[in-house]
């Protein structure tokens, strides 16, 4: 009768067992699948999005998470490059530290294009930047800094992250400019 005791409180032990991996297992499935979902076209659209609006809103908490750790942004033909995201991070968290709002009042995203292939998801297109300083034309219209785009995000540590940005400033004319 112990024995019979005994091999059922083993049964029972192993049968947990066996679900408890077995539960750990399809969650883990089934984070990994959600991360990689993140490479589906609509998904890495929404998250370049929200990339623009925490470059607008200095969202600090959300750039730190989103960047990769070997992060490089290039800008306007070379002529300025963040080497590491602490270079991108460190101006936005004295703004934040000190109350200041972004040197944006609005970025728009045009004619994105998406690219991906396995773990590697590139995007291109323009962003309109409307600035706190904004100037205006002769015939009182707000000018916009227009900067065409790519960002590389890869899926790393289970999530996309954005490892690589370059934007070339676009050349608009000035008032009376031609």
């Amino acid at each position: 009768m112990n024995k019979r005791k005994r091999l059922k409180s083993l049964q029972t032990s192993c049968l947990i067992k066996v679900a408890a991996a077995t539960s750990l297992l399809i969650a883990s499935y089934a984070t990994s699948y959600a991360n990689a979902n993140c490479l589906q076209e609509d998904a890495i659209r929404a998250v370049d999005a929200k990339y623009e609006k925490a470059l607008l809103e200095n969202d600090y908490a959300y750039l730190t998470n989103l960047l990769h750790p070997n992060f490089v942004w290039v800008h306007n033909h070379a002529s300025y490059i963040e080497e590491s995201r602490e270079a991108l991070l460190a101006p936005m968290r004295q703004r934040v530290a000190e109350g200041r709002p972004s040197h944006s009042v609005a970025r728009t995203q045009e004619g994105v294009a998406v690219l991906i292939v396995e773990n590697t998801a590139v995007l291109r297109g323009f962003t309109s930047v409307e600035r706190h300083d904004t100037q205006t034309n002769d015939s009182g219209e707000k000018l916009k800094d227009v900067y065409h785009f790519m960002r590389t995000y890869i899926l790393y540590d289970d999530k996309c992250t954005l490892l690589a940005n370059q934007t070339m400033a676009i050349p608009i004319p000035r008032g009376n400019e031609q």
